[in-house]
């Protein structure tokens, strides 16, 4: 049942009994209380849109807003272009709120598009890790987070360098490395 059709069938449902409130389908009655109908339907369907702007992931309307909250664009981001990077970059700062353990940082830098391993104790030195990335990180766009014109892939790592080096604990040294697994 279309919700239009709901509010109306609730508006019905107010009416008084007789003979002249008539509820019949097609009845002058049935299709007032339709077109009363149509502004609290889409007030609903507004309130549902705005649920979904609760949900960063989700987000397009409020966007900007999100970014402001957050601080974005930073440093680390840069201009960011398209929907997905904007979602991408957003999602990132959420959930980079906390967290030491190379688990963190390895789900930090996937919610950026990369695939990374880390080497703890580089050296014998257990304040030094070694974050190892592709030579070149290529990130494509997805469906659902690309709009029209958005570049299909980028290529770099500064994203990924300053996004750990903005979260790293003061006690740790993090080193790069490309070209390796």
């Amino acid at each position: 049942m279309a919700l239009i059709d709901r509010y109306a069938s609730q508006l019905k449902a107010l009416l008084p009994p007789g003979w002249a409130w008539t509820r019949d389908t097609g009845s002058d009655m049935h299709l007032f209380m339709t077109g009363l109908s149509a502004e609290p339907a889409r007030i609903h369907e507004r309130i549902e849109d705005l649920l979904d702007e609760m949900d960063p992931s989700k987000t397009v309307e409020l966007l900007t807003e999100w970014e402001t909250v957050w601080g974005l664009p930073d440093p680390c981001t840069g201009p960011l272009d398209t929907l997905g990077d904007r979602r991408a970059a957003l999602l990132a700062r959420v959930r980079s709120v906390g967290g030491q353990s190379p688990g963190f940082f390895i789900r930090l830098a996937e919610s950026l598009g990369y695939t990374i391993t880390i080497d703890e104790n580089v050296d014998g030195d257990p304040t030094v890790w070694r974050v190892n990335a592709p030579e070149t990180s290529v990130r494509w766009a997805r469906a659902g987070q690309a709009r029209a014109g958005d570049k299909i892939r980028t290529w770099g790592n500064e994203i990924l360098e300053c996004a750990i080096l903005s979260v790293n604990p003061a006690h740790l040294t993090v080193l790069f490395a490309y070209g390796g697994t």
